[in-house]
């Protein structure tokens, strides 16, 4: 089911193939990043830990700052704007509960309860533009999101793999397959992706991966999904050069 809330009305419409929830943007000022999987790339002279659009499109001049969440929603781990779009990764396991308050109007005391056990983060992905809100239902163990340089797509990694969402329902397209279900806790995940990064055309996506502890630099073709290089070593970083020319880290990779 998809719910649409705006203005004070409420509609409700058939479940598609990518569901999502939209909401008016609440006053509650966005949680402070956690650490977490390959935090977005910040930009030269910025202290939010959002992405830098890719080079080679003119980007608008847009604020930084971290996108506001309903409380509902979760903690922010790292996000990427567009122009007015925002796209975030978000822990929905971790939500600021308000206090239940008593007749006074103070808050009750609540029973010491153990803590919980420490588990994988609950990752969503929620696309924002202005007033609307869209929780993409389908996205669990998926995070560094990246907009495309055109702002029509964004790419986001994880255990399951490596995705594409592209406007207007941004419907999920995988690029590179993983594991379909997140492990259980205390199991490591086969392999992992994180900080996708498109080419200055969008036409090829670089990511990182590991296996077994093993390190590896790869790149996609967007469109038909043909592996184009895959570099084994560690990396820190990854941008583009050129279409044909990837930087890991300091060192100048080509690209076939």
């Amino acid at each position: 089911m998809r719910t649409m809330i705006a203005a004070g009305l409420l509609a409700l419409a058939p479940l598609g193939a990518s569901s999502f929830q939209q909401t008016p943007a609440a006053p509650p000022p966005a949680t402070t990043p956690a650490a977490q999987p390959a935090p977005a790339k910040p930009a030269p002279a910025q202290t939010a830990p959002s992405k830098k659009p890719a080079a080679a499109a003119p980007a608008p001049v847009a604020s930084m700052e971290a996108p506001k969440l309903p409380p509902f929603a979760g903690e922010i781990i790292n996000f990427d704007r567009r122009g007015a779009r925002v796209v975030a990764c978000v822990d929905a396991g971790k939500v600021d509960v308000p206090p239940r308050l008593g007749p006074d109007g103070k808050p009750l005391a609540e029973p010491s309860a153990p803590p919980a056990p420490a588990g994988p983060p609950r990752l969503r992905i929620w696309v924002l533009e202005h007033e609307v809100m869209q929780e993409l239902m389908t996205t669990g163990g998926l995070c560094d999101p990246s907009w495309s340089p055109d702002g029509k797509t964004f790419a986001a990694a994880g255990i399951r793999g490596v995705f594409t969402f592209t406007e207007p329902n941004f419907e999920p397209r995988v690029l590179v397959a993983g594991q379909l279900q997140v492990p259980a806790p205390g199991t490591p995940a086969a392999r992992e992706y994180d900080d996708p990064t498109w080419s200055p055309s969008g036409g090829r996506l670089a990511f990182r991966s590991s296996a077994g502890g093993v390190p590896r630099v790869e790149v996609v073709d967007v469109k038909s999904a043909e592996v184009l290089l895959k570099r084994d070593g560690p990396v820190k970083a990854l941008r583009w050069a050129d279409e044909r020319t990837l930087l890991v880290d300091a060192t100048r990779v080509p690209v076939p």
